[in-house]
């Protein structure tokens, strides 16, 4: 390997090709990019010859949990489909979910373990070998655990309710003082609050049956949750069925094509919530029953009326006729409110979080038809599982051992997360990744995983479902050579760590065992992919059977769960500080008209944080439909005000520091707000004076409250 090949290239995407020869034994003209294809039919890589097929399976690129339809030649899938009548996807497939097969050929693969020389940007990429983890781990184990000044062992898991996250889990109950960590956004921040609401677990949404859904930000039409399901509500409906009203600062793909856009100031989300609160109890809008039912209802009232309509209008830049037609219409129907994080800005504020999720409690719409409902979790292994901590919730500088799985969750967030987590100068991470990513570069050891579709996966509940889901990823592609399962690796690190032990069991073997669960349950139904039609769990003749149809690309889906005896809540928690923040997010005072600020936002599936195939990449750059990282998109008066008439290469500068990037002016947008796209880098053209591979997520500092939304900035012409 190439003693040359430097983090700071991996983090800049210049050293891609030279990564893509080293530790690929494919040839790299056959994977240099679309392009290349496209104009030279004779370098594209030659399929085997034999039959064509049709096989099912289950997309794992995210949590979404999309059946495809894979046609294949010779058993080798050449290309992908939803498949349809799917109850989880209904036939639906994102464009990184069309090109999932082209990942096992993706030009930053990695097929053999590798480290760096050091932390700094200039070290080297070098090869290693488990060994030598497993060396330095066991080096540590003395100065480990607890909160001594050794630090503690972490692993966060990008895709928490896994059985491997169980295994992950049952290592870390074993080394004292460990964390299980999870990602900083969550597509289910809405019902996770209505979970510390109300003390019960077990909710989703019922947008099958809503007339009205507000949402802060989530990106209903743009992939959130399973990215078939808002799609087939919204556009096969009249104006009279559905109302989707969306409340943010970016004039996003939701935006343009909800019912009503409030385009809300950047970071008045809580501020809005509580406004339509206040018209809620002003108007004698809630339920009868519901103050009976809140444990701090007087206290709650009070909170809302802290601040009057008017000045919550002007804080939020929207007018009081509006504030009040929403909650009207809210009231009027079934409705649904919930707030979302873009997949490169990262969540809300949780003081909005929370004031979100309680217009849902004076609305009554828990456990109703067509409001938030009652699910059961799967059957199972791991269903009493401790929560995990949200990564921005660790203590800074107390890791001395973090292990990043690879599980894509489609959403991104600051290097600079990391950073902070890590000793200083002891800290280590471990990723265990098939591709080499932002996050992998950003690492001190790199194992490699299989590629997608190249193992068997299970798929879990999508994000926000209304029914618990779970079906199976039969691999489609031979594994290479060296990737390494991490539920293997797990009892070698954990006797490395000096607490030997672990899961004794492959995961096929773990994933059966699941299957039997869900089958003596006797609950629910599996969907045929053959037959295109759910047979109930109980017709099934034994647990071979259910497991042989599941990988055949079958999805069991639970029966609907009967509403709970009426549930009590406590908006405001016993958290004091929390009800502070939200008094003093309440009272202060908006940004001051001369002060930009910056806004990083992305797509789910399709941001710097991960990998995209080099045909989605190319889309990016030639169809312009998308941004690329290291654009800034602004309204021409924001340009204007900061001396700029022109598009072309700005300087923009925050208290994290400053990069060189690319304006493009839209006049649709909102004045004085710089919208950073987190999105794929250009393909091999990245020089030292572009953006990094991290784009302007670089830029945004983590606030305390793990959000990282809103960054005062300058801009300049370069």
């Amino acid at each position: 390997m190439s003693n040359r090949i430097t983090r700071r290239n991996l983090f800049q995407l210049a050293g891609g090709s030279a990564l893509g020869m080293l530790l690929s034994p494919v040839p790299w003209k056959l994977l240099d990019d679309s392009a290349i294809w496209t104009q030279n039919w004779s370098l594209t890589p030659k399929l085997p010859r034999g039959p064509i097929s049709i096989r099912n399976s289950h997309c794992t690129l995210c949590p979404g949990g999309c059946g495809i339809a894979a046609r294949c030649v010779g058993g080798h899938p050449y290309g992908l489909r939803g498949t349809g009548q799917h109850p989880v996807n209904s036939g639906f497939l994102c464009a990184v979910g069309l090109a999932g097969h082209h990942y096992a050929y993706h030009p930053l693969r990695i097929d053999a373990p590798c480290r760096f020389t050091g932390r700094e940007e200039d070290s080297r990429l070098i090869p290693a070998s488990l060994e030598a983890l497993l060396s330095e781990m066991s080096g540590s184990r003395n100065s480990t655990g607890g909160s001594r000044p050794g630090g503690s062992i972490a692993i966060l898991d990008s895709r928490p309710g896994r059985s491997v996250s169980q295994a992950y889990q049952e290592m870390l109950s074993r080394i004292p003082g460990s964390v299980y960590l999870t990602p900083p956004s969550n597509e289910e921040s809405t019902l996770e609050e209505i979970r510390q609401i109300s003390g019960v677990d077990g909710w989703g949404f019922d947008f099958e049956n809503t007339h009205t859904i507000l949402s802060f930000g989530a990106p209903l039409l743009d992939g959130w949750g399973t990215p078939g399901r808002i799609a087939r509500r919204f556009f096969h409906r009249s104006p009279k069925e559905l109302i989707l009203i969306q409340a943010e600062s970016y004039r996003s793909r939701t935006a343009v094509q909800a019912s009503r856009w409030l385009a809300l100031r950047p970071g008045t989300e809580a501020v809005l919530a509580m406004a339509l609160a206040q018209v809620l109890l002003q108007d004698g809008l809630c339920p009868t029953d519901i103050p009976v039912r809140v444990a701090d209802w007087q206290e709650f009232k009070e909170l809302a009326f802290r601040l009057p309509i008017a000045a919550a209008a002007e804080k939020t830049g929207l007018p009081v006729s509006a504030i009040v037609e929403v909650a009207h219409a809210l009231a009027g129907s079934s409705s649904i409110v919930l707030g979302g994080c873009d997949p490169g800005g990262g969540p809300l504020d949780r003081t909005a979080s929370r004031a979100i999720a309680c217009l849902n409690i004076l609305l009554g719409n828990i456990d109703q038809p067509g409001g938030i409902i009652s699910r059961r979790e799967a059957p199972g292994v791991g269903l009493h599982s401790p929560r995990g901590l949200p990564l921005s919730d660790v203590a800074d500088h107390s890791i001395r051992w973090m292990i990043i799985d690879s599980a894509a969750s489609g959403y991104s967030f600051p290097l600079s997360l990391l950073q902070h987590k890590l000793m200083h100068d002891k800290g280590r991470i471990v990723c265990l990744s098939p591709y080499m990513t932002p996050i992998a570069a950003y690492a001190d050891y790199i194992i490699p995983t299989p590629a997608h579709l190249e193992s068997l996966e299970e798929v879990g509940t999508p994000p926000g479902a209304p029914a618990s889901s779970w079906g199976l990823s039969a691999p489609l592609l031979p594994r290479t050579a060296q990737s390494v399962d991490p539920l293997d690796l797990i009892p070698k690190m954990s006797e490395a760590l000096g607490f030997p032990g672990g899961p004794n069991t492959s995961r096929q073997e773990l994933l059966k065992q699941r299957a039997a669960a869900i089958m003596a349950a006797r609950q629910g139904t599996v969907f045929h992919p053959g037959k295109g039609a759910a047979v109930k769990v109980s017709t099934r003749t034994g647990t071979g059977d259910f497991w042989n149809l599941l990988l055949e690309g079958g999805c069991w889906v639970d029966d609907p769960t009967p509403p709970r005896p009426a549930t009590r809540f406590t908006m405001l928690g016993k958290e004091q500080p929390w009800r502070e923040r939200l008094t003093a997010r309440l009272e202060q005072p908006g940004p001051s008209p001369d002060q930009l600020v910056l806004m990083p936002v992305g797509w789910k599936n399709a941001t710097s944080s991960g990998s995209v195939p080099p045909m989605i990449s190319k889309l990016f750059q030639e169809s312009d439909c998308r941004s690329l990282a290291g654009t800034v998109l602004a309204h021409p008066d924001t340009a204007a005000s900061a001396g700029i008439s022109s598009e072309g290469k700005v300087r923009l500068q925050t208290r994290s520091g400053e990069m060189e990037a690319d304006l493009k002016l839209d006049p649709a947008l909102m004045p004085g707000v710089l919208h950073g796209a987190v999105g794929p880098c250009v393909n091999q053209a990245q020089t030292l004076r572009q953006a990094p591979a991290e784009g302007l997520l670089a830029l945004c500092p983590v606030e305390e409250d793990g959000s990282w939304r809103i960054t005062p900035a300058q801009m300049k012409k370069a």
